[in-house]
């Protein structure tokens, strides 16, 4: 059978009651998925799971005959899951490739999203490591989108075309991440993040306004030399073109990541950059392994926090708004860590100011993503606190003293 085939005749080799992983972020195969689309009605019954998806879901079709699993929920398909017509998964990111190797999750079919092979016939997974290196070991088949502006990233994040079943050739852009804006909210608190990192450390983050004020306010700090952890965006790399942020030690990565998350700019920093280190979910998200690093510093953000400092990033008014990811990993490297600190970083009120996002408890029904006792440093735009070594009055104290003054008691 010839290996380079078109995405029409690569889609074809499906079947109905085949399971599908796609790939997750700005590796999204878009080429396929829309191919998968054009043959839906061949397709009814297929089962898709994916991670965080940027586009527009061209797959899944209005009457929804393709079953579509994922534990990232997006926009798009917010409604479908609370409906029933798509399924959560409540599973931490470093849980996937070990619920595909246990077989509690299938793979029959992974689609991944990679460079051209080089002159020994492996190619880059590039921008999206994660799952899709893992799954592509244990899929009963694997389908590559080989695409030339798929940059070839350096770390564990190849697999040689002898493990790859068909490869359907593209030219196409790879979807981008847009950050958003910073507002004054997220400046203050992304400042007073700051004032926790120590210079070397090892600084995770994740994307939103506040990660990316964290990133742009460090020229004003004296912090010139930190590795970033988890994830790649276009903030670290404008922070090293510019000089701000440096590795003294030059044969280290100043990023390892198992994700890459941004533009254009950051695919082309990463593509050959040694500095650059790309590896799968069991090592990025393997809190032993995060541990070893002195000063690993993880910053999360929350949709609520309780006043015994239960933390809900997940769920509110009754909606799914995302998905559990890497945190707990995060935050348990970070625990485990020398000089290590977690910190839960978020405004303390919606951008209305309608409901205070510090709260007395939760709505019946709310999932808890970070218990109490793994809870340290929080910050609002109203203050710091840190929870370590206080007792449940004193945490609810704390609490109230960095909510805003509109929701406080009295």
């Amino acid at each position: 059978m010839r290996q380079w085939v078109s995405a029409e005749e690569a889609i074809g080799t499906i079947n109905p009651d085949d399971h599908v992983v796609l790939p997750p972020g700005c590796s999204e195969v878009l080429t396929l998925e829309r191919e998968i689309e054009r043959q839906s009605e061949r397709l009814i019954g297929l089962n898709v799971f994916s991670g965080l998806l940027l586009g527009d879901y061209p797959f899944i079709s209005k009457n929804c005959q393709i079953a579509y699993s994922t534990y990232h929920i997006m926009g798009p398909i917010r409604e479908l899951v609370e409906n029933g017509k798509a399924h959560f998964l409540p599973i931490s990111g470093s849980r996937v490739p070990e619920l595909f190797k246990g077989g509690q999750l299938r793979a029959d079919v992974a689609l991944i999203h990679v460079s051209p092979p080089n002159g020994e016939g492996f190619c880059s997974f590039g921008v999206s490591v994660s799952y899709p290196y893992s799954v592509a070991r244990i899929a009963e088949r694997v389908i590559a989108q080989v695409n030339p502006r798929m940059p070839r990233t350096q770390g564990r994040c190849t697999i040689h075309i002898s493990e790859i079943d068909l490869m359907v050739e593209v030219d196409d852009p790879l979807v981008e991440y847009g950050p958003p804006s910073v507002d004054e909210v997220s400046r203050v608190i992304g400042e007073s993040v700051l004032e926790r990192i120590p210079n070397g450390a090892v600084l995770q983050i994740g994307l939103g306004s506040i990660p990316e004020a964290v990133l742009s306010s460090i020229p004003g700090t004296n912090i010139n030399n930190l590795t970033f952890f988890g994830m790649g965006t276009d903030g670290m790399v404008e922070l090293i073109e510019s000089g701000h942020i440096h590795n003294r030690n030059a044969k280290t990565p100043i990023i390892v990541a198992t994700e890459l998350m941004g533009s254009k700019k950051l695919f082309d920093y990463a593509h050959e950059n040694s500095m650059v280190e790309m590896r799968p979910s069991e090592y990025v998200l393997n809190s032993t392994v995060a541990s070893e690093y002195d000063h690993f510093i993880s910053v999360n953000s929350a949709l609520q926090i309780d006043l015994y400092g239960q933390v809900n990033s997940e769920y509110i008014a009754g909606k799914h708004m995302g998905g559990i990811g890497g945190s707990m990993d995060f935050i348990q490297a970070a625990r485990m860590s020398n000089g290590g600190e977690t910190i839960i970083a978020f405004p303390a009120a919606d951008s209305k100011k309608r409901h205070s996002r510090i709260v007395s408890d939760f709505s019946p029904g709310t999932p808890i993503n970070v218990p109490r006792h793994m809870v340290e440093t929080v910050v609002t735009e109203f203050g710091m606190v840190h929870l370590k070594g206080l007792n449940l009055v004193e945490r609810a104290k704390a609490l109230i003293s960095i909510a805003d003054p509109l929701f406080r008691p009295g």
